[in-house]
């Protein structure tokens, strides 16, 4: 007996675009999408007695983070954003700091000098007001439903 492709099944890229469309479409996350799993991290060398000596670190589901790179790339084709900028793009960025810093102290070496600033950004992302966000949203021209919700 030959096994026949069941053509009326649609493709998983095409059952995704279908998914995805009606999510953008309605405006309406579903509630698994909210469903995330987080693991503490020990980090090297500390007391791991002491539960400030872990890192969380929280990953959503496969399904949503495919979504929201589709969105997230359409936003980036539609605006610019600092070359400086290393959170949350797809380029290996702490690398290329760190190149950069290498450099710099190469340069430093033969010049006999240099003048350096470190800052200290934890929690960096905390300090953006949620309510600021919406608006800058909207001035790029992200529709509505797209926007955060509380």
């Amino acid at each position: 007996m030959a096994l026949v492709k069941n053509t009326t099944r649609p493709s998983v890229k095409e059952a995704l675009r279908l998914l995805f469309n009606i999510i953008l479409v309605g405006g309406k996350q579903p509630s698994a999408s909210s469903t995330n799993q987080t693991v503490l991290i020990p980090k090297h060398g500390k007391d791991l007695s002491k539960i400030e000596n872990y890192r969380p670190i929280t990953i959503s589901s496969l399904l949503c983070r495919t979504y929201w790179g589709i969105i997230d790339q359409r936003l980036r084709n539609q605006s610019s954003f600092s070359p400086r900028q290393k959170g949350f793009v797809h380029e290996p960025g702490c690398l290329n700091n760190v190149n950069i810093l290498n450099e710099i102290l190469r340069d430093a070496k033969i010049k006999k000098g240099v003048t350096m600033v470190q800052l200290d950004i934890s929690k960096a992302f905390d300090t953006v007001p949620h309510e600021a966000i919406n608006p800058a949203l909207r001035r790029l021209g992200v529709p509505k439903k797209l926007e955060l919700r509380s």
